[in-house]
């Protein structure tokens, strides 16, 4: 079975995989936006049912639970993003600074 790299283990790899083709960004960005449109179609949801039955008490942790995949998709992914692109610039300045001197 092939092991599957984390994005911050190999940027290049992961990236040459992820943004292979058109198809494979617009499908990881439909991903991120069907992910985000759920959860927040599950905060709506719940919080209709929750003030619905007249009990407030877990409004909280409806807000709290719906709002888990809202900040993992719209917070750590791309900050997982941005590092994989600082690693990349990183390697990119060394390779250049290799090259430059040789």
């Amino acid at each position: 079975m092939k092991r599957i790299n984390h994005l911050w283990d190999d940027p290049v790899g992961w990236s040459e995989r992820a943004a292979k083709s058109g198809l494979r960004v617009f499908a990881t960005a439909f991903l991120h936006l069907a992910g985000v449109l759920v959860a927040l179609f599950m905060i709506g949801f719940f919080v209709h049912l929750e003030t619905k039955r007249g009990d407030t008490n877990t409004l909280g942790l409806i807000l709290a639970l719906g709002g888990l995949p809202i900040i993992f998709i719209g917070v750590a992914l791309p900050a997982q993003y941005l590092y994989a692109m600082h690693r990349l610039l990183g390697m990119l300045k060394e390779r250049e600074g290799r090259s430059q001197r040789h």
